[in-house]
């Protein structure tokens, strides 16, 4: 049975793949990154990390929930480091492994396991065998249909969405998902989005420092591996 609503990780990778071919709508590396951003955003709003500290002395803090198991790795990646080296630590610019891929195959595995998407084996050149995944929902429609009321609205979205808009703003997903929208335009809706509709509790304030400091850490080009493994 399918879980509602899905983690924000697993949304973003809905979005951010053609629903009837299963290919990419962005580059890898800007994909990895937003799906690293995602899933971190994504444990803020479980409040399974918060962020501790102002500025560049801010870092993210386990605090000790239980997370799914896609989500362990990211969790001790996360923990004890600022918002944006925890990105660089999934998405692949601080390590020599690609954890970002095994984050994006665990979070496929999960949609299957729902039944939100089927596994489809092909070759490209009729040589190298690749694999999609294929929607079988309208799962995504819904997303994309939350998105453009998030842009078009004058009402502000919830935590959730705004954390949605975001990470599909700067990995260059929302532009494909919403090309009827000039985009100009909606990049001036999703800085207006994340700058004013997160209200005042604390986990709100805390996911949107979290969400800044990621935000700038996607839209930043990852050419060269290197750091910790």
């Amino acid at each position: 049975m399918t879980i509602t609503p899905l983690p924000l990780h697993a949304e973003f990778l809905l979005l951010a793949h053609d629903p009837e071919t299963g290919k990419a709508l962005v580059d890898g590396t800007p994909l990895k990154a937003a799906l690293a951003g995602a899933a971190l955003i994504e444990l803020g709003l479980q409040e399974a990390v918060r962020l501790e500290g102002e500025g560049r002395d801010a870092r993210l803090v386990a605090t000790g929930a239980d997370v799914s198991p896609e989500l362990v790795e990211v969790l001790a990646r996360a923990d004890g480091h600022a918002p944006k080296k925890a990105v660089a630590r999934m998405g692949g610019a601080e390590s020599y492994t690609d954890r970002a891929t095994r984050l994006r195959e665990a979070t496929w595995d999960r949609l299957e396991s729902e039944r939100l998407v089927r596994r489809d084996e092909d070759k490209v050149l009729g040589l190298f065998p690749v694999t999609r995944r294929i929607q079988t929902t309208a799962a995504r429609a819904t997303l994309v249909d939350t998105l453009r009321s998030a842009v078009l609205g004058s009402e502000p979205p919830g935590i959730r969405t705004v954390g949605l808009v975001s990470v599909a703003q700067a990995s260059g997903v929302l532009a494909k998902v919403l090309p009827e929208i000039d985009k100009k335009q909606l990049k001036a809706r999703a800085a207006e989005i994340g700058e004013g509709s997160w209200g005042g509790d604390a986990v709100a304030k805390a996911v949107a420092d979290m969400q800044a400091a990621l935000m700038a850490a996607v839209v930043v080009p990852v050419i060269v591996s290197s750091g910790s493994g």
